[in-house]
């Protein structure tokens, strides 16, 4: 529920102003500039205006900033007026409500904008209107509700259909942006999305590539229904959006808080602070009073629900010592967050002091405020520290009316929890059972175990597309040294062939003139000649073998790269499924690496003994994955000399069949994996593993499992040309039969 209030609150506060609609501003050299070049036409009162309304929004702006607005605006309003341009006096007018809003005088602001309206009527063209009608519904508070919310939404809806009347695409869509967020408000969440997709088909129209704001706020629609597995989806392609197109605008404030927010539903807050830290960042930069109010307590929450009270307080007082809030409803979200915090931290003084004022917020204000509803939900929360439990039932049970008046679903699930807490503090046992059972119902319709695998899942898929572009760019990289490689091969081997036959050549000639002097030396000059071609011949043999080896050496080299880099990866993780995955490729190319460096380290460099490298495989991943001393190993392993296209596919089978038997075959600990690789009566080579564990789950269908490790081992089974069993009784047994592909170097010890 206050996370709920806290996303609507930005996205109105953030596209409430007239620069919204105009646009970016110019900066104020350029404008100062081309207004001392200006003629004394409405050319030049338009610049007056645009100079003025550049000060009001001014970050950081100082006292002397209004004044300066204020004197730019009477320029513009004095030569309308000499000039006889009502449509501008109007204009004129509009700019004066917006200087007394933004100082707080909307008494007098009101005045302004009805009597903007009044000229601009019958003066001004359809977008002055639209103008306008956008300001004048800034007046109203739509968490106010009733009266206040209805003619916001009126005088928006006003406001789209002038700017529609106008053409003015660009404008409408941003106002329809708007009108989105407070159909949101009331629920209406059909209408609000049927909306979102007249703003894309406006956006596709006339090719506005901002979609981060359209994903920003259809993330926040599925949150305000419950659906947070598209909340999140919707939420991190608004953040994508906003870093490909490099928006550093306020409204980016909005994007980030709502990515928090998104993670925070899901019981993530650890995930949800660097995104609070960055939203308030960019209203900090903006000096956004309002957006600083609406976030902080997002980020003090965030902080005490994982452990960090005292981050929330840190917090805290920065924002009271440099910050005043707007208006009570920032005051009453602040106030209650930090009366928590402080009790806490046992500053009871202090708790005690923010816990009165939020009572005296709670006496003054109407029973049906709407803004009682973030009262309760701190009373509450306080009442059950200090053990207050018939006040917390009281106030549950006010707090319950809200929640049903105005849809809060995740708000009423924390409220039943609550008040479940609070009646059997009570000794009320049966009142608490009942509020348990509809806080556990409501719950299990929030956060099932499908949206849990869905949203973890899309956590996953976000995070490693940031990992897969490292991977690539190492991958190309490898490329490229192993092209290197090739190349300075190829050179080598010409030199050496040119100096063999220039040595031969040279021979040759020698043998000529030898034969003319000293035809009794003709055999010993031969003799000669083959012994120099042997020599070269042997250098080029040793050359090329010490070439492979370094091949091997290299790849094996590359693959530790890689295997360090997923290590350091994993470090900034919190994620126990990515880290998991990262665990498992690390393990994969260990087995290729294992390979590599045997081929490097042997006489032979093109063929691996089997017998060896999977004994010495067995017990890497013992060592890897923490394997019980009572997992026995049972082996029975011919000395079978194969080819690295057939040791690499048999080695990465072996890791992930031994990988699933120790890692999930035994509850217990104990148990025992055999492993078989035998020369077959027919010659084919026969590979078994075996456990006598727990098997596949029952509802896992043989053959047609999601597991990556099952299908990558069917995968390979067909590289190797292997038929491929697999039977789930008393343990999973794994049998592969392929055909042993012979050389010359292949043999059978």
């Amino acid at each position: 529920m206050r996370i709920y209030m806290s996303v609507v609150c930005l996205s109105v506060c953030f596209l409430c102003t007239y620069p919204a609609l105009a646009g970016e501003p110019r900066p104020i050299n350029e404008l100062t500039h081309l207004l001392k070049k200006s003629q004394e036409d409405t050319g030049r009162v338009s610049l007056l205006l645009e100079i003025g309304l550049w000060y009001v929004y001014k970050p950081g702006a100082a006292p002397r900033d209004i004044d300066s607005a204020i004197f730019f605006t009477n320029r513009a309003m004095v030569l309308s007026k000499s000039l006889k341009q009502q449509r501008w006096e109007g204009k004129s007018l509009l700019q004066y409500s917006i200087i007394s809003r933004e100082h707080n005088d909307t008494s007098k602001g009101k005045e302004f904008i009805n009597n903007a309206i009044a000229i601009i009527s019958k003066y001004g063209t359809k977008a002055d209107l639209g103008y306008a009608y956008y300001e004048l519904a800034n007046y109203y508070n739509p968490y106010l509700g009733g009266d206040q919310f209805d003619k916001r939404i009126w005088y928006i809806e006003q406001s789209a259909h002038f700017f529609d009347l106008a053409n003015e695409k660009g404008k409408y869509a941003e106002v329809l942006y708007t009108l989105c967020d407070l159909y949101m408000m009331e629920r209406a969440y059909s209408k609000s999305l049927d909306t979102i997709q007249k703003v894309l088909s406006i956006y596709h129209e006339t090719n506005n590539a901002s979609v981060q704001y359209l994903y920003d706020l259809t993330g926040a629609i599925y949150g305000s229904m419950g659906n947070y597995t598209m909340e999140i989806k919707n939420c991190q392609l608004a953040v994508q959006a906003t870093e490909k197109t490099k928006d550093t605008s306020l409204s980016t404030c909005t994007i980030y808080n709502r990515m928090g927010i998104a993670y925070d539903n899901i019981k993530q807050p650890e995930q949800a602070i660097p995104y609070y830290k960055r939203a308030i960042s960019v209203a900090m930069k903006y000096n956004d009073r309002r957006s600083i109010f609406t976030i902080m307590p997002n980020l003090m929450s965030s902080y005490r629900m994982s452990g960090q009270p005292a981050r929330s307080v840190d917090e805290l007082e920065l924002v009271e010592r440099e910050y005043k809030p707007v208006d009570i409803s920032d005051r009453i979200r602040f106030v209650g967050i930090a009366a928590i915090c402080y009790l806490e931290l046992k500053r009871y003084d202090l708790a005690e002091k923010y816990h009165r004022e939020l009572l005296a917020i709670y006496n003054t204000r109407p029973d049906d405020d709407p803004l009682q509803v973030y009262v309760y939900s701190h009373l509450i929360e306080y009442c059950l520290i200090t053990k207050k439990y018939l006040e917390a039932a009281n106030y549950c049970l006010h707090n319950d009316r809200f929640c049903r008046k105005y849809g809060y679903i995740k708000g009423s699930s924390k409220n039943y929890l609550q008040w479940s807490i609070a009646d059997s503090a009570q000794g009320h046992y049966a009142a608490a059972l009942s509020h348990y059972q509809m806080h556990v119902s409501i719950n299990d319709s929030l956060y099932n175990e499908a949206k849990t695998k869905e949203i973890a899942q899309l956590q996953i898929q976000y995070e490693t597309e940031k990992k897969e572009q490292n991977i690539q760019l190492l991958t190309r990289q490898t490329q490229l040294q192993n092209t290197q490689l090739r190349q300075t091969k190829l050179t080598k081997n010409l030199l050496f062939g040119s100096a063999g036959l220039l040595a031969l050549l040279l021979g040759l000639g020698y043998n000529r003139y030898r034969l003319k002097q000293r035809s009794n030396k003709e055999l010993q000059a031969k003799q000669e000649e083959i012994n120099k071609k042997n020599e070269s011949l042997n250098q080029l043999v040793k050359e090329k073998e010490w070439l492979v080896k370094e091949m091997h050496h290299r790849v094996k080299n590359n693959l530790q790269i890689i295997i360090s880099l997923l290590n350091t990866q994993s470090l900034y993780l919190d994620n126990e499924a990515a880290q998991s995955a990262i665990k498992e490729s690390q393990q994969r190319l260990h087995t290729i690496s294992m390979i590599h460096q045997k081929l490097y380290q042997s006489d032979n460099s093109t063929m691996i003994n089997m017998q060896t490298y999977v004994n010495e495989l067995i017990d890497y991943l013992k060592e890897s994955l923490n394997a019980s001393p009572a997992i026995h190993f049972e082996k029975h392993i011919n000395a079978i000399e194969l080819d690295v296209a057939q040791a690499i596919p048999i080695g990465l089978i072996l890791n992930e069949a031994i990988t699933n038997s120790i890692k999930y075959a035994f509850p217990g600990n104990t148990g025992m994996i055999n492993i078989k690789m035998l020369i077959g009566p027919d010659g084919n080579i026969v590979l078994q593993i075996e456990d006598n564990g727990v098997g596949l789950p029952a509802n896992e269908s043989i053959g047609k499992s999601g597991s990556m490790g099952l299908s990558l081992i069917s995968g390979l089974a067909s590289q190797l040309g292997s038929t491929y069993t697999i039977r789930n009784n008393n343990g999973v047994k794994i049998k592969l039969e392929f055909p042993y592909i012979k050389d010359a170097n292949n043999h059978i010890k």
